[in-house]
């Protein structure tokens, strides 16, 4: 988080709306905490390669005296991500601060006084608002990137079943990703199905469904509401929603979580998706004395990347 400002007092204003608008903005994070994380802030280059990794291919079938040989050459390739101006958002505040005070007549009168703590009274709502809008614009570039995906399963009109949710498990098990370590993430109505499917009480193999499943602890900051069939299930925000067609019908995904930065010397393994931040959040606020006002913007600089589509399904239901 980087500020801009022209006195101390604005600075310190700055700095603590930054951290308050980032501390709101957290719970929107549920499928962007699941891509590899980069942050190429003041580095030379201007984009970041990264590794694609190709399957070698199927080896074929063993004959007795003949030597193992494959006709496919593993291959390693990249794909580049180059931040843009993504999230640019501002916020007027205006007279109507007098109002919520009670203290000042006026914008002018707020933004001179040495009183932070009333300052922040007025300027807390707009910070979080703003941080909230920023995350939320970064959270749906990649909750849209499930539409790249090259597998899909599912159908429009019909709702998730436990059926579907198994299908796309399948098809990404025989994708045969790098790492195996897959998330689910889905559209508020898609939980909602499927936590009905669960919610059977006595009989057959759905009873024992529900009783063996965590379908009851929910982490609502992170998004979690239940491990399904092995997979830890994610809900990201309806306001990130992607809809399939023209019936609104919703869309998640079962993709590979990330972890690290592999390609800057971090740890961790590649994902599916990554998040490329070209620029900290930068926070300003500039008093606009022609206009008796006060503008509140942030600045942000990233990009979403997929690096493989065949490392994801999408999943396609009804609304």
């Amino acid at each position: 988080m980087s500020t801009t400002s022209t006195s101390q007092t604005e600075l310190i204003l700055s700095e603590v709306m930054g951290d308050l608008a980032l501390e709101e903005a957290r719970p929107r994070n549920v499928a962007l905490q699941f891509c590899n994380r980069y942050s190429i802030a003041g580095l030379g280059s201007k984009n970041l390669k990264l590794n694609r990794y190709d399957d070698i291919g199927v080896a074929g079938t063993a004959t007795e005296g003949t030597d193992y040989t494959t006709e496919t050459e593993q291959t390693l390739s990249q794909i580049t991500a180059t931040p843009t101006e993504a999230a640019v958002l501002m916020s007027q505040i205006t007279e109507d601060c007098a109002e919520l005070t009670g203290r000042f007549e006026s914008v002018n009168a707020l933004m001179a006084s040495s009183d932070i703590q009333t300052q922040m009274s007025v300027l807390r709502p707009f910070a979080s608002n703003l941080g909230r809008a920023a995350f939320e614009k970064a959270e749906t570039d990649v909750v849209a990137a499930f539409g790249n995906l090259s597998t899909t399963v599912g159908t429009t009109t019909v709702d998730i079943d436990l059926g579907v949710f198994e299908e796309a498990i399948y098809n990404l098990e025989i994708a045969e990703p790098q790492d195996r370590d897959y998330v689910a993430v889905l559209h508020p109505r898609q939980i909602s199905d499927l936590r009905r499917a669960l919610l059977v009480t006595s009989g057959g193999v759905a009873g024992v469904m529900h009783t063996n499943q965590s379908a009851d602890h929910v982490d609502n900051i992170n998004g979690f509401k239940f491990n399904l069939l092995g997979i830890n299930t994610y809900q990201y925000d309806k306001s990130a929603e992607l809809t399939a067609n023209s019936g609104d019908d919703v869309v998640g995904a079962m993709f590979v979580r990330g972890t690290g930065q592999p390609e800057l010397g971090g740890g961790g393994t590649p994902g599916t998706f990554a998040f490329v931040e070209g620029r900290a959040m930068d926070f300003r606020i500039a008093h606009v004395l022609r206009a008796r006002a006060a503008d509140v913007m942030v600045n942000w600089k990233y990009a979403v990347a997929e690096r493989v589509d065949a490392w994801g399904v999408g999943i396609i239901t009804d609304a």
